[in-house]
């Protein structure tokens, strides 16, 4: 008998982290039947690409009363409708909630009456700041779930000594299947740092410096704007530094593309600000073209933008607050630092630039290893088949 799994989450999220990774298992030959609930909508254009894959997609759907904008009322509301949605679906060998919420306890309670296997999996930059009752709720959820997934050990252990202190449930982590890293992957030995550049249409001997990987304020974009204030100079040996910022999503993105653009007019440096959605071409792209890659965001999880950023070959400088002791333990050659430091280093890597970036081109072997398909698809097969 052909066995049955539900992925639940919002359709921004399964188009983004976990569409392409099911394809990859569909095509090479998982019988797995795959349903999907989207808990929210976020974009139109999301639903098409997951109506072409899943055999089904359950679809919650809006609600626009007056009442739904009272935050409490809502919340309560979405809880209610879930449970209604999910009471009417069919059973499953699988569910899988990617990425976990906290009002998705009591629809894990309900889904663990109706599969085999409830998995969880937590993410995210957030985890550190929500309150406690967002975490009760989430330990309600873990105490009903079969196995509780992360990107990442450190991020895993977090959430396994926050959730699970008696450690009953089973942990994992699990990295899915980025659509720009397997682009990346693919391009690796032929894309050249030059060439990227000009495909973004950039000078080849511009020196690219990209501050961070989203347009929300955790980028910490006054940090950065004030180290960059306090450059030794704007070009090196000729070459003219162009500074970055990837702003095209992330809260009051485009309230800060403003303040950004304000605040870099005191610069004496060239500046763009990607404002408008990028292709997974330019995305793969950008990780090519840029020289230093500024990271300080006051929290993250491993963004895939790091892990892209190492495997391209940037110079990556990043905070010494954030949780990336596992990049330590596999001995990736990166810089992290405190606040005060993020100026001095920045002109210590460009007094000596050509020499920093041969040496991290041995990022590329240990990063790959860790996130490649390759690597992780027995894991998935094993999750949606035993």
């Amino acid at each position: 008998m052909t066995k049955k799994l539900l992925i639940v989450s919002e359709s921004h999220l399964v188009k983004t982290f976990v569409l392409r990774t099911l394809q990859k298992m569909r095509e090479e030959g998982i019988e797995t039947r795959m349903d999907c609930m989207l808990t929210s909508l976020k974009n139109p254009s999301d639903l098409a690409p997951l109506q072409d894959f899943f055999d089904n997609v359950y679809l919650l759907p809006s609600a626009s009363k007056w009442y739904h904008k009272i935050p409490k009322i809502r919340v309560l509301i979405q809880v209610l409708r879930l449970l209604k949605l999910g009471a009417g679906l069919p059973k499953y060998d699988y569910v899988h909630f990617q990425f976990m919420h906290y009002y998705y306890a009591f629809l894990v309670m309900l889904f663990r009456l109706k599969s085999r296997f409830v998995y969880l999996t937590f993410y995210g930059s957030d985890f550190n700041q929500i309150g406690f009752v967002r975490h009760l709720f989430n330990r309600i959820s873990c105490a009903f779930a079969n196995t509780i997934i992360a990107e990442n050990q450190v991020f895993l252990s977090q959430v396994k000594a926050k959730y699970d202190t008696n450690n009953k449930i089973d942990s994992l982590q699990l990295i899915p299947l980025m659509p720009v890293i397997e682009n990346m992957f693919g391009i690796h030995e032929t894309q050249n740092r030059s060439s990227a550049k000009q495909f973004l249409g950039f000078k080849e001997t511009d020196i690219l410096i990209t501050c961070g990987y989203c347009g929300d304020e955790i980028m910490q974009f006054d940090l950065m704007i004030e180290s960059l204030q306090k450059l030794n100079q704007n070009e090196i040996n000729g070459r003219q530094i162009q500074l970055i910022f990837p702003m095209t999503y992330g809260r009051n993105y485009q309230q800060n593309h403003a303040y950004v653009e304000k605040k870099m007019q005191n610069l004496n440096l060239p500046f763009h600000i990607y404002k408008q959605y990028l292709s997974n071409d330019e995305v793969s792209a950008l990780r090519y073209a840029t020289d230093i890659f500024v990271l300080v965001s006051k929290r993250d999880q491993a963004a895939s933008a790091l892990y892209e950023h190492l495997l391209a070959g940037s110079l990556v400088i990043t905070g010494n607050w954030l949780p990336y002791e596992h990049l330590d333990a596999l001995h990736i050659l990166y810089r992290r630092i405190s606040p005060e430091q993020l100026s001095d280093q920045l002109n210590e890597v460009l007094s000596q630039l050509e020499i920093e970036q041969n040496r991290v081109k041995q990022n590329y072997a240990t990063i790959r290893k860790m996130i490649a398909w390759d690597e992780n698809k027995h894991l998935w097969f094993n999750l949606y088949t035993c």
